[in-house]
């Protein structure tokens, strides 16, 4: 058996993988955790055959691109309509309002796009093996399903 568990956070300046900002003060948090969890078995089955088992899960869950620079500035003070109710923005996540992001032909600024994101996968997987001479033959069956952000 072996596990395996990785959590990170990084604090990237320039997050242009989101729609980031290219240019300092619009940095953002990327922040996440990856297991792993992986289980085999193997039978001698007599002088000449082996039976072998296989279990593996892996799960990827982050947050990429959760604004740290750039919040603070009200989008009203921007010059946006904002509020329920009228024809402008609707300020869903106040804790990540900010300078608007704003694509230039050469640069980017204003707070990136947060997403967050959760991939599953798992591996079921059994082998059997024949040693005749002077040939060995092997026959393999595996299930992998993978189930991607949820």
């Amino acid at each position: 058996m072996y596990d395996f568990i990785d959590d990170y956070r990084l604090d990237n300046p320039y997050p242009g993988s989101v729609a980031g900002a290219s240019i300092p003060g619009f940095d953002a948090l990327f922040i996440g955790r990856a297991q792993l969890i992986s289980v085999g078995d193997n039978k001698l089955l007599g002088a000449r055959a082996v039976n072998e088992f296989h279990f593996g899960y892996l799960r990827n869950a982050n947050i990429i691109g959760q604004p740290k620079g750039g919040l603070g500035v009200s989008l009203a003070s921007q010059g946006f309509v904002t509020g329920p109710g009228t024809p402008g923005i609707d300020i869903q996540a106040p804790q990540f309002e900010g300078v608007e992001n704003i694509t230039f032909p050469t640069f980017v600024m204003g707070v990136p796009i947060t997403k967050r994101n959760a991939d599953q996968q798992h591996l079921l997987s059994q082998r059997w093996g024949l040693r005749g001479h002077p040939h060995t033959h092997l026959e393999t069956w595996r299930a992998v399903p993978y189930r991607p952000g949820e």
